[in-house]
C-alpha cells in the first residue's frame, strides 16, 4: 500500500508540474511596479466604467487615490462611479423638488460627443458634464502664506503684511477647468532684510455691509435653512412683487412697506417670523417625508397656536400698531403737528393729526426718500413745492391746468374754485414724475375717459379712465379694475374685455331669487351683503358654490354697519 501511494504521489506531482509549465505565462502575477502605480488602477477603473461595472470601477479608483492623494483624475473617476451608483455623499433628507440636469450616461464624456452635437450643444453638454463630475469631487486646497514686515530699528512702530496663495490640490477645479489665482510665495525666509522702496499712504473709511443681491440672498437662505433650491426664485419674486423690497443696481433694498410689515410681524408674530421657526418647519416637512412624523401631528402643532395668536392680535391690535404715525415736529406756518405715515397711495408726510379734528394735508414722498429717515425740513419742502404749478391753459375753455399733489397723490387739476366752479381732477400714473409733466401730456390726461369700443355681448360702450386708485374701466353703470400696471393711453378693446372678464368690478358674483342677499366682488375681495350688513366670504369657500342658508348664517354673525357721525358745525355769533 505504501508503494502504491508513492507512485500516485509521483504521478500527481508530474501532472502538476506539467500544468504549471503550460499555464504559467497566462496566469502570471502583475509585477509590484504595476500594482503600485496609480495610473494602472485608474485605467482599470475607466475600463470598468466603459463596461458599466461601476462597483469594480469605484474600487479601482479608490486604490489609485490611496496610492496618490493628489491624483485628480482618479477623483473624477470616483465621481463617475458614485453618480452612476446613485450614491449621495452625506445625504440629508432634503426636498430638492427639482433635480439637477445631469447626463443620462456619465461615461459619455464631451470628447465622445464631438461628432454628435453642434458647437453650441457641445458647449452646453460640456458644461453640464463638468459640473456633474465636479459635484462629486473634493474641494480644492490652497496654501496661503502671510509675510509680516517690521522696521528693523523699531519693531513696534508699524507692521506691513503681504499674503498670497498657491494651489496645492485642484480638486473639483480639475473637472471645471476654472482659472484661479495661483501665486507661489516669494523666496523669502524669516528674519530676512528687504529694501524699503517707498511708502504710499491712503485713507479708507469703513463701508456698511453690502446689501443682498441674488447670490448673497440665496446663500443666506441656505445658511439659515429657509426654503429649498426649487423655492428660492419664488421667494425673491414674491418679495419684489409685493413691493416689500426694491431692486436697485441689482441689490435688494427694503421698502417702507416692507419695513412696516416686518415691524408688525416681528412685534405680533415673533415666534413665526424668526429663522429658527422656518428651519424647524422645513425639518418637520422632511420628517413627514421620511415617515418619522405624521401630517396631522405637524399641522396640529402649527395651526392651533397660530389661530390663537391671530384671535389675540385681532382683538388687541389698533391701526396705529399696524401703520404708526412717525412724528416729525411742528409745521412752521400752521403750527400743526407733522407726521410721516403710509397712505393708500404710498409713503407720504401729513400736516395735522389723524386722531384730532384737523383738516389733513398730504404730500407724497419723492423717490429716494423714506418714512423712517425723512426730516422735518425735507417734509416742509414737499409742501412748499406743492404750490400751484400752472402748466398752461386749456385750448378750448381757457381754464388753467395745474399739476399738484392732492389727497390721493399726484393730480392734474383743470380750473380753480375762484369763479365758483368745481375744478376737475384726474390722477397721474405712478410711473410719471409730476415735476416733469408738460402741457401736452396734461391734455392727454384730461382727454380721459376714452372710449375703447363696444362690448360685443351687451353693446354698451367701454371707457377707460384714471381714478384715485389707478386706471379702471367703465361699462354701463359698473366699474371694473384694470390689470396692475395697465397703461390707459395704450389700452385697446381686447385688453379691456380681458380685464372685465377677470373681475366683476362692483357687480354681483351671485344673487338669490326673492332675496336681497347677494355676493359681491369688492375691492378687498368677495363679500356677502343684504344692503344693511356685510360679511366676508370665508377663504375656504367658493362664492359661486355658496347657498343662501350659508350666506344668511354669516350675515347673522356679522356686526352691523357703523354709521359715521356727522360733524356739527359750530354756531357763529
Amino acid at each position: 500500500m505504501k508503494k502504491t501511494m508513492t507512485l500516485i504521489q509521483k504521478y500527481a506531482l508530474c501532472l502538476g508540474v506539467f500544468y504549471l509549465i503550460l499555464y504559467l505565462p497566462a496566469c502570471a502575477v502583475k509585477p509590484a511596479s504595476d500594482l503600485d502605480n496609480p495610473e494602472y488602477h485608474h485605467k482599470a477603473g475607466m475600463r470598468h466604467v466603459e463596461t458599466r461595472q461601476y462597483e469594480e470601477a469605484l474600487t479601482s479608483f479608490q486604490r489609485a487615490v490611496k496610492l496618490d492623494k493628489k491624483f485628480a483624475s482618479a477623483y473624477a473617476g470616483m465621481g463617475i462611479a458614485h453618480a452612476n451608483l446613485k450614491n449621495k455623499k452625506e445625504a440629508k433628507n432634503t426636498q430638492e423638488a427639482h433635480g439637477a440636469i445631469t447626463p443620462v450616461d456619465i461615461s459619455l464624456t464631451p470628447e465622445h460627443t464631438n461628432n454628435m452635437l453642434n458647437t453650441d450643444e457641445h458647449k452646453l453638454y460640456t458644461l453640464i458634464w463638468q459640473r456633474t463630475i465636479a459635484s462629486q469631487m473634493k474641494d480644492a486646497l490652497f496654501e496661503r502664506t502671510t509675510v509680516e514686515f517690521r522696521p528693523s530699528n523699531d519693531q513696534d512702530l508699524a507692521v506691513f503684511m503681504f499674503s498670497d496663495q498657491e494651489l496645492v490640490f485642484p480638486g473639483y477645479l480639475k473637472a471645471t477647468n476654472e482659472q484661479v489665482t495661483d501665486n507661489p510665495p516669494p523666496d523669502i525666509q524669516e528674519n530676512d532684510t528687504v529694501e524699503l522702496k517707498g511708502i504710499k499712504t491712503e485713507q479708507h473709511f469703513t463701508d456698511p455691509p453690502p446689501r443682498y443681491n441674488d447670490a448673497s440672498m440665496i446663500k443666506a437662505l441656505e445658511e439659515k435653512g429657509i426654503g429649498r433650491p426649487s423655492t428660492y426664485a419664488e421667494i425673491l419674486s414674491k418679495l419684489t412683487e409685493r413691493e416689500y423690497v426694491v431692486l436697485k443696481q441689482k441689490r435688494y433694498q427694503p421698502s417702507d412697506m416692507g419695513r412696516l410689515v416686518s415691524n408688525f410681524l416681528n412685534t405680533s408674530f415673533s415666534e413665526y417670523v424668526n429663522d429658527e421657526f422656518t428651519s424647524k418647519m422645513e425639518d418637520n416637512l422632511d420628517a413627514i417625508s421620511s415617515g418619522t412624523k405624521t401630517k396631522t401631528e405637524v399641522l396640529d402643532q402649527f395651526w392651533q397656536p397660530l389661530i390663537e395668536g391671530i384671535d389675540k392680535v385681532s382683538a388687541t391690535v389698533t391701526r396705529k400698531d399696524v401703520n404708526p404715525q412717525r412724528p416729525l415736529g411742528q409745521h412752521p406756518e400752521s403750527e400743526k403737528p407733522m407726521f410721516a405715515r403710509m397712505t393708500k397711495n404710498g409713503p407720504a408726510v401729513q400736516i395735522g393729526d389723524i386722531d384730532a379734528d384737523d383738516k389733513l394735508e398730504w404730500a407724497s414722498l419723492k423717490e429716494g426718500q423714506s418714512l423712517f429717515a425723512i426730516t422735518l425740513e425735507d417734509a416742509c419742502a414737499l409742501f412748499e413745492k406743492q404750490e400751484d404749478n400752472v402748466l398752461g391753459h386749456h385750448p378750448e375753455s381757457g381754464e388753467p391746468i395745474i399739476a399738484r399733489v392732492a389727497r390721493y397723490g399726484p393730480t392734474i387739476q383743470l380750473g380753480t374754485k375762484d369763479n365758483g366752479n368745481k375744478p376737475r381732477y384726474i390722477g397721474v400714473l405712478p410711473s410719471e414724475n409730476l415735476e416733469d409733466l408738460t402741457l401736452d401730456r396734461a391734455l392727454e390726461y384730461l382727454s380721459l375717459p376714452k372710449e375703447l369700443g363696444k362690448d360685443p355681448e351687451s353693446g354698451e360702450s367701454i371707457l377707460v379712465t384714471i381714478g384715485p386708485y389707478g386706471p379702471y374701466l367703465k361699462r354701463g353703470g359698473k366699474n371694473f379694475r384694470a390689470r396692475k400696471g395697465a397703461d390707459p393711453f395704450a389700452m385697446d378693446l381686447d385688453e379691456a374685455l380681458a380685464s372685465i372678464g377677470n373681475n366683476k368690478g362692483s357687480g354681483a358674483i351671485k344673487t338669490f331669487d326673492d332675496s336681497p342677499v347677494k355676493i359681491v366682488d369688492g375691492r378687498w375681495g368677495p363679500y356677502i351683503t343684504n344692503g344693511k350688513k356685510n360679511a366676508s366670504v370665508p377663504k375656504d369657500k367658493t362664492p359661486e358654490d355658496m347657498e343662501l342658508s350659508e350666506c344668511l348664517e354669516l350675515l347673522d354673525k356679522a356686526p352691523a354697519k357703523k354709521r359715521r357721525a356727522k360733524k356739527s358745525k359750530a354756531s357763529k355769533n
